[in-house]
């Protein structure tokens, strides 16, 4: 096989070896004898690597559906790859001894395994098609965590490593006209693998959809596409990188930022369809992503970025000339230097003429000038993704090292010098220093010591990236485990817990009797609890609705679990509406929403905002048709005057026990706020010895396969309130139609006086589509009907019955 150069393709086709073409390429002078002497050998070297390379990777494939690892053989089957779907060919399975054989050849360190005997999934990457670039071995664990290590395929050519890409064959492929004749990267090969494996599961054809690679060992550098024809391409990242704008750059396409998780608003024919169509929707040049980004940045760190950056020279200087009056004077000057040159210079120029020099009792100017009693060191800068910043660093003061984290606001404001002053004040140590060089002081000890820049998030809740479900003050890991958060953040402080502890404070058990007020605290919790856990089980989450003033007990304990609550204050229901969808969309907590005016202005809400993490106050006729959008509804008898403070040592126990059971939820059931209620049922059983009524929380829990009793129930209100009538024959056609009707054996139910009804209520009608299939399901759904040019449907009069006859004063039996 060729592998991309002109000397194998030549020796495949004059089918000869290696050794007799390059002879005969010195004989047909297209080779000079100096030239063979000086590459023949490592070339042959090379090229043997790459047969060993290939030889694995067939082996490999081979292995996918012929291995004993339970571990992997589960994962394999969650990203979706199946024998029936004809998936083979994409990834492969190797053992530790086949691993540690290919890194012995191709001269590198091999992955200590995390399992013993555990073997890995393998993610071949091409750099041309037919050309293997290096493979990606993605190893787990018992507890599912998982640890990466790529192997280049190193030739002949001492340069760094071209990761490729996986999935490359598919840019061959034929054009989709639904996606624009748009090629895709992504930055996850399991993300691509899981979305390439619904295509085939449909029967459908792979999608131009790959996967790059980013790290120590090898890079998608994205000069490679230059041997391809030219097509849209868009790069796809969580967060922009200077590797990804660079490759961007390199291969001449656009890059797309965007969450893995995100919902699109239009839906295609499948989920890998709408998730392409919603990154080509956000797709953007490399010089806007980085003129955006610098916006938000200050010199510091546009500085540190632009370094990293492998634009060439002829594409970044023009640009950073555009952007160059944001910055100091010499900005673009300071960048190429830096790209160029890599700094060793320990001195570091200031605001004025002269030079600043640490030593061991401070900071000095060459002409022998102290500047700082102590030696004030940053090493780390740690940058939030809401551009909250902290610095890290030791202060040397007379043989003493005193270390210190802070936010970066606070030292900028300060000055490095009075801060270091009053944080070395607590140990006893008096720091002096010269004022005049007090409030540039953090930028001189940043180009004196070129700290690591860290970028963390600020996101609460479950982080798909790192794996980890992130309170505001600490992490909980895949396998439970407690790590502290990179960076305290002064937002979402009202997710601020406790850290887990096997046993709540005693307070909490006056939540444990089988009382109606402790299965509504309990349905509650559970709602917002299933929201979180919805997203790390990859589930839309459910909107909840509450109504009246069950709705204040329950703001109450969402406060207890770090919820928020948004007012809204319009008073019509249009301009209410529409903010309350705005300001949901992209939700890390679960939020209350409600009406300062109206419970009836958030009607309109229902049928958009089903999938959001909202609990909702909403009118009870809103309510009843809320479940048939598949919403679900909480009722019930409330404490109104509990302490429910104690409920916040309950949330983060069970999600470190939801994740150390490795997320059974999953098998639980498609509705997964009745999932948790009856596990945190359990839980508590088993953790106190006590517990709340079950069986009466979930009977006031109404979801959306009881979204039939709920509508029958409002219709019984309607008809008690004589807003609906029963009659036994319909009325003539100029007399009122708001009228059911109850044959011997079925009802007809009129559709338009029962929306009529809702409309009145300023509420969204019941989903009919939907009432009609539960009630196919329950084997009670008999026809539909027109009577006198009204629309209506026929439903067993014995189902009925039981929800509207009790109420009715029949003296006889009508039909």
């Amino acid at each position: 096989m060729a592998h991309g150069d002109i000397i194998t393709f030549a020796a495949s086709v004059w089918n000869t070896s290696l050794p007799a073409a390059i002879n005969k390429f010195v004989d047909q002078q297209l080779i000079t004898p100096a030239e063979k002497d000086n590459m023949a050998e490592d070339f042959i070297a090379g090229y043997e690597r790459h047969q060993k390379a290939e030889n694995f990777w067939l082996d490999a494939e081979a292995q996918i559906w012929n291995h004993s690892d339970d571990v992997i053989a589960l994962r394999v089957r969650e990203l979706g790859v199946q024998h029936e779907i004809n998936a083979a060919g994409l990834i492969g399975v190797a053992y530790q001894e086949q691993v540690e054989e290919l890194c012995q050849t191709m001269r590198r360190i091999p992955p200590k395994s995390i399992r013993a005997k555990g073997a890995s999934i393998v993610f071949p990457y091409y750099d041309l098609p037919g050309r293997l670039s290096g493979v990606l071995l993605i190893q787990y664990g018992e507890d599912f965590t998982d640890k990466r290590h790529f192997v280049p395929i190193t030739g002949y050519k001492r340069v760094t490593p071209e990761a490729g890409y996986f999935l490359l064959r598919t840019a061959l492929n034929k054009p989709t006209e639904t996606l624009k004749n748009t090629q895709f990267i992504v930055d996850d090969p399991l993300w691509a693998l899981t979305m390439q494996c619904e295509m085939l599961r449909r029967g459908l054809s792979l999608l131009p959809l790959m996967a790059s690679y980013t790290g120590r060992a090898a890079n998608s550098s994205g000069r490679s596409w230059s041997a391809f024809l030219p097509s849209p391409r868009i790069f796809h990242g969580q967060s922009a990188t200077p590797d990804l704008i660079s490759r961007t750059c390199i291969a001449r396409g656009y890059l797309a930022v965007m969450p893995r998780d995100h919902k699109p608003k239009r839906r295609l024919d499948t989920l890998a369809m709408s998730q392409l169509a919603a990154l080509r929707s956000r797709a953007e040049t490399w010089q806007t992503c980085l003129q955006r980004l610098f916006g938000g940045m200050n010199e510091i760190a546009a500085l540190s970025f632009a370094s990293r950056l492998t634009i060439p020279p002829d594409k970044l200087v023009p640009f950073l000339q555009r952007v160059d009056d944001r910055f100091a004077p010499g900005f673009t000057d300071r960048v190429m230097a830096n790209i160029k040159i890599t700094p060793v210079s320990r001195t570091a120029r200031a605001g004025w003429r002269w030079l600043v020099k640490p030593r061991r009792d401070g900071w000095w100017t060459t002409n022998d000038q102290r500047v700082c009693s102590a030696n004030i060191v940053i090493n780390k800068i740690i940058q939030s993704d809401n551009g909250e910043r902290t610095y890290s660093g030791i202060i040397y003061l007379n043989d003493d090292e005193i270390p210190f984290t802070e936010s970066a606001h606070r030292i900028e404001s300060m000055g490095l010098f009075e801060f270091a002053a009053a944080h070395a004040a607590p140990h006893k140590k008096l720091i002096t220093f010269d004022k005049r060089w007090n409030k540039r002081a953090h930028l001189i000890s940043i180009e004196l010591n070129q700290p690591e820049f860290v970028g963390v998030s600020s996101h609460v809740g479950w982080d798909e990236r790192a794996s980890v479900f992130r309170f505001a003050n600490y992490e909980i890991r895949a396998n439970g485990t407690i790590a502290p958060t990179p960076q305290q953040t002064t937002k979402n402080k009202s997710a601020v817990f406790p850290e887990p502890v096997a046993v709540a404070p005693p307070a909490i058990r006056q939540f444990l009797t089988p009382s109606p007020e402790n299965a509504f605290t309990w349905s509650v919790v559970a709602a917002i609890t299933a929201n979180l856990v919805d997203v790390i089980l990859r589930r839309e989450t459910t909107a909840t609705a509450i109504t009246g003033p069950a709705y204040a007990a329950a703001l109450q304990i969402g406060a207890a679990l770090g919820c928020d609550e948004l007012r809204s204050t319009y008073l019509r229901r249009s301009e209410s509406t529409q903010q309350v969808y705005l300001k949901t969309k992209e939700l890390e907590w679960p939020l209350f929403v409600s009406n300062v005016f109206d419970d009836m202005s958030l009607g309109p809400i229902v049928p958009k905002c089903h999938n959001r993490a909202i609990i909702t106050r909403l009118s009870p006729v809103a309510a009843a048709a809320a479940p048939s959008y598949s919403w679900q509804v909480i009722t019930g008898r409330f404490d109104a005057n509990a302490d429910y403070a104690p409920l916040r040592y309950v949330l983060p126990a069970y999600i470190q026990r939801a994740l150390k059971n490795r997320m059974r939820l999953a098998l639980a059931g498609a509705q997964t706020t009745a999932a948790v209620l009856a596990d945190m049922h359990s839980w508590l059983h088993e953790t106190y010895n006590a517990t709340f009524q079950l069986a009466y929380a979930e009977n006031r829990l109404i979801t959306a396969d009881k979204a039939d009793i709920a509508l029958f129930q409002e219709l019984r209100t309607a008809v008690q309130d004589g807003k609906l009538d029963v009659l036994p024959q319909a009325r003539k056609a100029d007399q009122p139609t708001n009228y059911l009707l109850r044959k011997k054996d079925h009802w007809w139910l009129n559709q338009k006086a029962i929306d009529r009804y809702f409309y009145n209520g300023k509420a969204l009608p019941p989903n009919w589509l939907h009432i009609v299939d539960l009630l196919t399901a329950n084997n009670v759904f008999v026809g539909d009907e027109a009577v006198r040019n009204l629309p209506g449907i026929l439903v067993s009069s014995a189902w009925c019955d039981q929800y509207l006859l009790p109420n009715l004063d029949l003296a006889r039996e009508i039909g």
